[in-house]
């Protein structure tokens, strides 16, 4: 199945695609803090992972909830 092959394709790949540039990102900005890059890995760094992370999965379960019931 090809991205041109249909709409349904299209998201599909479009929305595999976002999963796993925000994955990546979460993931990079984890290890920064976990490895000591830059300043110390404070409260206030670690807070808005968090935030980012409960964001992402909040989104997902929105996303799954609206694309996938009917």
């Amino acid at each position: 199945m090809g991205l041109a092959s249909s709409p349904g394709a299209s998201y599909f790949y479009v929305l595999s695609g976002a999963h796993l540039a925000h994955v990546l990102g979460g993931l990079a900005w984890w290890g920064w803090l976990l490895l000591g890059r830059g300043r110390r890995a404070d409260a206030t760094r670690v807070s808005a992972l968090s935030v980012y992370w409960h964001f992402l999965a909040a989104l997902w379960v929105w996303l799954f909830a609206v694309l996938f019931t009917r």
